[in-house]
């Protein structure tokens, strides 16, 4: 069954800070951080590493790189690549993840070093334990990719064009993040009418 469009579960703004508030270590941030504010998939979230972090301060993630971690030995590969052509990119990386990035680089260079399927169960219980429920998600906990839609949410909400948003994300289809823009304007929209209306 389909959880539906991606964008109905981006967490709200009180949500993202529960979720944050949980996090006792530096791999538990990251693991939330990485998604919701750099939008890395879990798949480049566990291949990042410190040559990703470029000089002008922007995370690079690779066409392709030589890997031997447990994924890409299971999976009979000797390099990663992106989900897709687009995932190779240069994202902004947020002040909020700045830190945390370079004191993981300057303790483990190789970054997380876990695997794919460790990184979902990480989010998945941050998730849990942060008690975030989504009405149609399965059990109403929210999953982990909720959070790669919360952050092309905020990017649409504080002005990212489409082209931007898709830049960023990995996303070849313009379309996708017009979904996104939608939503924020909407939201902001009525937001505004509200406040006009003295209510």
């Amino acid at each position: 069954m389909s959880r539906g469009a991606s964008e109905a579960y981006a967490l709200e703004p009180a949500e993202r800070q529960i979720l944050l508030d949980v996090c006792d270590t530096l791999e538990e941030r990251l693991a939330i951080k990485l998604p919701m504010f750099l939008g890395l998939r879990a798949g480049e979230a566990v291949h990042l590493n410190s040559s990703w972090l470029r000089a002008d301060g922007q995370l690079g993630v690779p066409g392709q790189m030589p890997c031997g971690c447990i994924d890409c030995i299971t999976a009979r590969r000797s390099t990663w690549t992106p989900k897709t052509k687009a995932g190779a990119r240069i994202i902004p990386i947020a002040e909020t993840a700045f830190k945390d990035l370079t004191i993981l680089f300057r303790e483990s260079p190789k970054g997380l070093e876990i695997s794919r399927g460790a990184f979902y169960w990480r989010v998945k219980r941050l998730l849990t334990r942060a008690g975030i429920k989504k009405f149609g998600a399965s059990k109403g906990t929210a999953f982990p990719h909720a959070l790669r839609a919360t952050c092309a949410t905020m990017w649409a909400e504080i002005g990212f064009n489409t082209a931007e948003i898709c830049y960023c994300m990995g996303w070849s289809n313009l379309s996708i993040a017009q979904h996104y823009i939608n939503r924020a304007l909407a939201a902001k929209g009525a937001q505004d009418k509200l406040r006009a209306a003295g209510l």
